[in-house]
């Protein structure tokens, strides 16, 4: 299945290589058979090879900022803005508008 359409479902025919629409549609719900494929080891890294990690892709950013200083643009440039937009973000935004009750609820009290 590829997905919805206002009168059916979209769903691929592999022989002929096309999206066909179909309603009536019957979905082979049976367990699959378990595969025997190798699934990759996603441990978590130790923290120094994250570290050379990052030292690497900071040196592999200092050749592009060879680059970008030629265009006129800095690292600290790029960085200085993306600063004060985190420091936002941590705080809760607050509304500045003064808020008034409708006129149709001025007759109640609403304490």
């Amino acid at each position: 299945m590829v997905g919805y359409t206002h009168n059916g479902y979209r769903l691929w025919d592999s022989q002929n290589r096309k999206i066909v629409t179909a309603k009536s549609v019957v979905f082979d719900e049976r367990p699959q058979k378990p595969c025997n494929c190798e699934i990759p080891n996603l441990q978590k890294m130790p923290e120094e090879d994250l570290a050379k990690e990052e030292s690497e892709s900071s040196s592999d950013e200092g050749t592009d900022s060879d680059q970008s200083s030629n265009s006129g643009t800095t690292d600290k440039d790029e960085e200085d803005p993306a600063k004060p937009s985190t420091s936002l973000s941590d705080q809760p935004r607050k509304g500045t508008r003064k808020r008034e009750l409708p006129q149709h609820l001025r007759d109640y009290d609403l304490t």
